[in-house]
């Protein structure tokens, strides 16, 4: 077991935007904040902005199209996260059952104990081969999947987020090449699996078979 990385994989603080474009996105109204004992005004990103310079940024139209860009950046990763969520879903899913529980590993490891405690009829070379295969795929899957969520991928990073104590590995939400990057790996680990439970179920054919042979 590896409980050493704790997978976020979407940083929610991505999203978080000021209140003046956070009404603009979900109203459509322009807003900004007033701080009448200065005479000034200020934005998330702005915090003391003198009346003159407000009023002639305003007509110029400076401040709708900041808006406008604010709202379709914040859009536009929402899209990519409804198009990442179900990949990142099944990536962790993909995590548990190769790293953390080592699932395949253990499936493999109940029926090598039977063989090796000479419980079964077969006792030959292909039957070890087998064996020897199927350990060897599990410790390339599992270097495959630290690959993917090395930063040195390029998909994960690790980072800071306020709400924990410790830096968290997140999806590097930047644009939808990153996204199909993430699908080729799903991809990968998902046929890996498809043939990994043929192998695996033609194996245990062979030792229940045994078992029922000796019996």
């Amino acid at each position: 077991m590896n409980p050493g990385i704790i997978l976020i994989f979407l940083d929610n603080s991505q999203f978080d935007t000021g209140p003046e474009n956070h009404i603009f996105i979900s109203k459509g109204i322009r807003s900004v904040g007033l701080n009448a004992q200065n005479q000034t005004l200020f934005t998330t990103n702005n915090k003391k902005i003198p009346l003159a310079v407000w009023v002639r940024e305003v007509l110029k139209g400076n401040y709708q199209n900041y808006l406008k860009e604010t709202s379709e950046a914040c859009q536009h990763k929402r899209q990519l996260k409804n198009l990442a969520a179900p990949l990142l879903i099944r990536f962790r899913q993909l995590y548990h059952t190769i790293v953390r529980d080592e699932t395949y590993r253990n499936k493999v490891d109940s029926y090598f104990r039977i063989y090796k405690n000479g419980k079964t009829v077969r006792k030959e070379k292909a039957l070890q081969k087998k064996f020897d295969e199927l350990y060897s795929e599990i410790d390339w899957l599992g270097k495959e999947y630290h690959s993917c969520i090395a930063e040195s991928y390029g998909l994960f990073m690790w980072k800071k987020i306020p709400e924990y104590d410790k830096p968290r590995l997140v999806f590097r939400l930047e644009s939808a090449s990153k996204i199909r990057k993430l699908e080729e790996c799903v991809k990968m680990f998902n046929q890996w699996e498809a043939s990994f439970i043929i192998a695996f179920s033609n194996l245990e054919l062979l030792i229940k078979n045994d078992l029922k042979n000796k019996v």
